[in-house]
């Protein structure tokens, strides 16, 4: 099983970058009650509020997460890249887009969003916009998020 280091490593960013938890809440939008849970060891239930936090410390959810920067090696995360490309391959075949199709709907180059089938590591925020254009509500691609990072996490 891995293990999560969310909270001494939000603690140690924080510290880095001289601010305070409320102040992290405010920046990230995350509630300061979810942020203090993390930093009692409380496991994140929102994949969502763990990406803005790391967007928030400039870092790379594996390393709010695992403590590592990402190193391009098998790991937690890139499984779940993996997962997620090979979803968003089966949701655009069953909606029967070609590239181009998708290109035009959501003004992304085709080679972008072929790199992102193939390889999975996608910005939440395109994740999201793809998904809707495969009619598939936010709250699904959240839960699926959650699905697989708990599913590798153990």
């Amino acid at each position: 099983m891995v293990e999560i280091k969310l909270g001494n490593q939000m603690k140690r960013l924080m510290e880095q970058a001289g601010i305070s938890i409320k102040t992290l809440s405010n920046l990230a939008d995350v509630p300061v009650k979810t942020l203090y849970g993390w930093t009692a060891g409380n496991r994140p239930r929102d994949i969502m509020d763990v990406m803005r936090v790391a967007e928030t410390l400039n870092v790379s959810l594996e390393e709010l997460l695992f403590g590592r920067k990402t190193d391009g090696q098998s790991s937690p995360m890139k499984d779940c890249q993996q997962e997620i490309a090979k979803w968003l391959k089966t949701l655009r075949q069953r909606m029967r887009f070609s590239f181009k199709e998708v290109s035009h709907a959501t003004n992304l180059p085709v080679d972008m969003l072929m790199a992102w089938e193939e390889k999975g590591d996608i910005p939440i925020a395109q994740l999201i916009a793809l998904t809707a254009i495969y009619q598939v509500p936010s709250e699904v691609v959240a839960a699926k998020l959650i699905f697989l990072t708990n599913r590798e996490l153990g």
